[in-house]
């Protein structure tokens, strides 16, 4: 009967899936990859329904396994965070957090992020993952990611946090050897490092300085969709470039990069905390998305 089903073999087969195989759902949840095995058929011959076609290397979802998984696993999502409220009963968080983050964000300021709310909360556990892959928060359990642009997915929660332009910077020799770039046209002959997933003879930039708003017509020799490429690049006098302020500003204190028509900076893009819809957002993640929020205003100004 499908009411004597077992929540906890359910788990294992939301951990197979997740993981894409019986060994890392075995590894992750310390038990012998026979057991889950096991636990995957017991399951099968509860429901009377195959769930995954097995190979000797790897798996495949059936289509009754994969709309097993996509109703099941936000509930299992949802049960696990009503038990961590009710197990907590104060204000002592406890639970897992996970989050995906942007590289340039993640490197520069989750460390510090993570360790200040840790230490506030000893019981949190946080499972940080940098990149700006696209990521599927419930398939892959994420329970909420920082964007930066528009976000067309009108399933999640949306926070917007503010909005970040670049800012042009070029390391000294760099504009000794160049001369002034204190115009708009020196900036066009001049190769610039530029952010960007494709390379292009020319590059049309928008900038804006109060509510003006300009074009620029810019010489991309060198394109990547890194930025701290982009300011190694620049500190190497291979180019200018354009930076979100949190990661020149500490440069341009020491000198190494200086500000390039400073009043100006391209087009803000939004950035975002995402989570999944659910009908109670857990105190854990409420509490972490209120910290991160103020943390990265402060540090995005």
């Amino acid at each position: 009967m499908y009411s004597d089903i077992d929540l906890n073999r359910l788990r294992i087969f939301k951990e197979v899936v997740q993981s894409g195989s019986f060994s890392k759902a075995a590894l992750n949840l310390s038990q012998p990859k026979s057991r889950i095995s096991r636990q995957i058929a017991a399951l099968e011959k509860d429901l009377g329904i195959q769930l995954i076609y097995r190979t000797t290397r790897q798996f495949q979802l059936t289509a009754a396994g994969n709309d097993l998984f996509v109703q099941a696993a936000p509930l299992l999502n949802q049960l696990r965070n009503t038990l961590d409220q009710v197990r907590t009963g104060s204000e002592e968080l406890s639970g897992s957090i996970r989050l995906s983050v942007p590289d340039d964000i993640g490197i520069s300021l989750m460390g510090q992020i993570s360790r200040e709310f840790l230490h506030m909360h000893p019981k949190i556990r946080i499972d940080l993952h940098v990149g700006s892959m696209i990521v599927d928060l419930v398939r892959d359990s994420f329970d909420l990611v920082v964007r930066v642009g528009k976000i067309r997915d009108s399933t999640m929660i949306q926070k917007k946090l503010g909005s970040v332009g670049l800012s042009f910077v070029a390391s000294p020799s760099f504009i000794q050897k160049h001369g002034s770039m204190d115009n708009f046209e020196s900036l066009h002959r001049l190769p610039f490092l530029a952010f960007s997933s494709h390379s292009s003879r020319s590059l049309g930039v928008k900038i804006r300085k109060d509510n003006t708003t300009l074009k620029l017509s810019l010489n991309p020799i060198f394109s990547t969709n890194n930025f701290f490429i982009l300011r190694e690049m620049a500190l190497a006098d291979v180019g200018f470039t354009a930076l979100p302020p949190y990661l020149a500003r500490d440069f341009i204190k020491t000198g190494s990069l200086i500000s390039i028509l400073p009043e100006w900076q391209t087009n803000g893009g939004p950035i975002q905390i995402l989570m999944p819809q659910q009908k109670e957002i857990p105190i854990r993640i409420k509490r972490f998305v209120e910290f991160l929020s103020e943390q990265l205003k402060d540090y995005l100004n």
